[in-house]
């Protein structure tokens, strides 16, 4: 299941999530943009003046400053008149092809870059040429990445372009085209053909073209090269070879401060080492990726990352952190209604609760969300979940219900392997088909260059753009509203993570630090103690545990919620006493931690009386009752006068001893605080001897304890005087 979940998870992150469809556009013109800034030029016609203010429209989109760069573009489009060299000027129309890409408006796109294929043709210019025939064959790619068919976008189209454009770049030493059109190549070749060899090819060849050059730019597509070559040996089932890669990706990211899309990195680098069976690699760098998602609010990213942390500790039999880590992604998943990540991690937690031996929990889970995958998955993927499924089955020793899925699992593999061959036949026939028209294509070519405005059928590609333009008006609407609800949710995220941090250090009742809070205060400031002399001995931390006298005795008279509303009361005034640097938790139910850091146990007395007399001068007022409160209380500190034994770093045995005083002190009356002045002992013989001999002073000559009593006179807490127009007593 394991294996499964992390793969239905990853497919899904990559290629079905609804909304990364519907950016899909989008990001391929960025990293094209990102590709497109000017490189060293051979000796074209070009004129630098506008190559320097293209070059600065593609670093104002590269800074996301979109209305600068649209600005900047009318500017240079503003001043191209009919004697600007060709090649500047076709770069600048393609640009603003692009533009038009960007904001949906694919008629448009398709109708000039038909224009511009026409006016390069008449240049006769090689690099004019080429220029064009890859804005054309971007706008038919990205036309097809949105589902829009008819013939004359059909997939041999679309090579017959890419074969012009292979033909093209042989003759090319512009290293800003090699690198933009094999980048185009490859992208075709991954996504439309799966032939990751020929797709291999063209982004080595791009590699090679950037690794020659050294501007503002070359990091960045460096980077994004490193990825997707990556991506490609994955396809290969070449895991050594893409771990190198995606390593290279992520350290030439960490060096230049590339944090966008850095945690997508640390999560294809941990399916590498995954493949690679390295599963401690494999968590660190899934850490490190729920990091920088959380971090860029990369909220899909991080609950894919944290179902596959589950899965590892899983994996390792850490089924306590494998639960938390779940826990939480479920929750995140139902905070934003991302109904995938709700089924794909239940489907997780199912397996897990089965290995903890909550089967029939476990079995009930995963039966409820198996339904949603039937629906989703494709055949293929169907089979190989339904195998999972059946193990965690047999795991839970469910063997009628393993034996009906391993019987609707081989059907589904027959099916699916019979789909795969009619595929790869039909596969191997394009790919015949392609070769024919490239070879008829180059003949074309040699005998009549003029045969190229065989393009002439655009009046035929016009009408069928005025058919789906409408289609395209609403997808640019719809695409307008997911983005603006994904900022929504984002940011209502961001506020609700805010708020379950807050929640997970405070007590919800009285708005303390909780245990929690002062386990992590400990954690982060604890820090090794060297030996002192008396004369150089440091202010230790002082430990102030204090309980409610009687507060059982309140709840069952009165009820919980005057005992809550005492509990309030009571947390406020301690806190209105503490100093900047002290925490005051509710260690729970009606006990009280006071956490002193280097305080003086001198002035401790002076303190525990100021205590006492704060609570039990005034009443708690709730509704009409006055309800007198005393506190009984122990003290210890972090260490003391002549013992070997650091106790700094062990401040839970010293809340331990503090415990022990605040019993004796209930043992002594109640309405004091008891505090431990001397140990004769280390820390841990003290709390032995304790723990086998209840406290008694004039028995245990190896403890030092001082008793501060509260004031006397103020009424015991269980006689109440209820408020009306004659004060009555109960």
């Amino acid at each position: 299941m394991e294996i499964m979940s992390y793969l239905l998870m990853y497919n899904y992150l990559l290629n079905n999530n609804l909304f990364i469809k519907c950016l899909k556009t989008a990001i391929n013109l960025s990293v094209l943009g990102l590709c497109c800034l000017h490189l060293p030029a051979t000796c074209a016609p070009t004129d630098p003046q506008t190559e320097q203010q293209l070059d600065d429209y593609v670093q104002l989109l590269i800074d996301n400053q979109k209305a600068e760069a649209i600005a900047k573009l009318e500017h240079v489009l503003a001043r191209l008149q009919d004697n600007t060299p060709i090649n500047s000027k076709v770069r600048a129309l393609s640009y603003h092809i692009r533009e038009h890409l960007m904001y949906e408006q694919p008629k448009l796109a398709l109708q000039q870059a038909e224009q511009l294929m026409l006016l390069a043709q008449a240049s006769e210019q090689q690099e004019a040429v080429t220029e064009a025939l890859m804005t054309l064959f971007n706008v038919l790619m990205v036309m097809k990445e949105q589902s829009i068919t008819a013939p004359m976008l059909q997939q041999a189209d679309m090579h017959t372009v890419s074969a012009r454009l292979q033909q093209k770049l042989s003759g090319i030493h512009n290293p800003r085209l090699l690198f933009v059109g094999h980048t185009l190549l490859a992208r075709m070749y991954s996504d439309h053909n799966s032939d990751y060899e020929a797709a291999l090819r063209h982004y080595i060849t791009a590699y090679e073209v950037v690794q020659n050059t050294h501007d503002n730019m070359t990091a960045k597509r460096l980077i994004f090269l490193d990825e997707h070559l990556c991506r490609i040996h994955l396809s290969l089932q070449n895991p050594t070879k893409a771990y190198t890669y995606i390593k290279q990706a992520i350290d030439g990211a960490i060096r230049n401060n590339v944090k966008l899309n850095l945690s997508m990195l640390y999560l294809i680098k941990s399916h590498t080492e995954d493949l690679l069976q390295q599963p401690e690699q494999e968590l660190h760098s899934l850490l490190q990726g729920l990091h920088w998602a959380e971090q860029m609010l990369e909220h899909d990213t991080a609950l894919s990352i944290m179902n596959n942390i589950g899965l590892n500790y899983q994996e390792n039999k850490q089924y306590d952190k494998a639960k938390t880590i779940l826990g939480d992604a479920l929750k995140l998943a139902e905070t934003q209604h991302d109904t995938y990540n709700i089924h794909n991690i239940r489907m997780s937690l199912g397996d897990l609760l089965i290995d903890t031996g909550a089967q029939v929990q476990g079995i009930e889970f995963i039966e409820q969300s198996l339904p949603y995958f039937r629906q989703l998955l494709d055949k293929a993927g169907l089979q190989m979940l339904l195998g999972e499924v059946a193990d965690s089955y047999q795991r839970a020793r469910r063997y009628q219900e393993q034996s009906q899925l391993l019987l609707e699992q081989r059907s589904l593999r027959e099916e699916v392997f019979q789909a795969e061959r009619d595929k790869r036949i039909t596969e191997l026939q394009l790919q015949f088909d392609t070769r024919e028209e490239a070879q008829q294509a180059r003949l074309l070519h040699q005998e009549n260059l003029n045969k190229e405005r065989l393009l002439d059928n655009k009046q035929l590609q016009h009408n069928f753009i005025l058919l789906f333009a409408l289609t395209m008006t609403l997808v640019a609407v719809l695409l307008w509203m997911l983005y603006r609800q994904s900022r929504l949710r984002s940011y209502r995220l961001y506020k609700d993570n805010k708020q379950l941090h807050n929640q997970s250090i405070q007590d919800p009742l009285t708005g303390l630090f909780n245990r929690r809070a002062l386990m992590q205060k400990m954690h982060t400031d604890s820090r090794p103690s060297p030996h002192h002399t008396q004369a150089t001995m440091p202010l230790p931390d002082v430990f102030l545990l204090m309980d409610i006298d009687h507060f059982k005795q309140l709840n069952d008279q009165h009820g919980h919620a005057v005992g809550d509303a005492v509990l309030i009361d009571i947390g406020r005034r301690l806190s209105q006493m503490c100093r900047g640097a002290d925490i005051l938790v509710r260690w729970g139910g009606e006990e009280f931690l006071l956490y002193l850091p280097q305080t003086d146990m001198a002035v401790v007395p002076a303190l525990a009386k100021r205590v006492l007399d704060t609570i039990s001068a005034t009443p708690v007022i709730v509704d009409k009752l006055r309800l007198y409160v005393s506190l009984t209380g122990g003290v210890a500190c972090s260490f003391y006068p002549g013992m070997d034994e650091d106790a700094a770093s062990q401040w839970e045995q010293v809340v331990q001893l503090a415990d022990a005083a605040l019993y004796y002190g209930k043992q002594q009356g109640r309405n004091r605080i008891c505090c431990v002045e001397q140990l004769q002992l280390p820390l841990s013989d003290t709390l032995a001897r304790l723990a086998a001999t209840p406290l008694a002073t004039d028995t245990m000559p190896w403890l030092s304890i001082q008793s501060v009593c509260g004031s006397l006179g103020n009424p015991p807490m269980q006689e109440c005087i209820q408020l009306t127009d004659t004060q009555t007593h109960i």
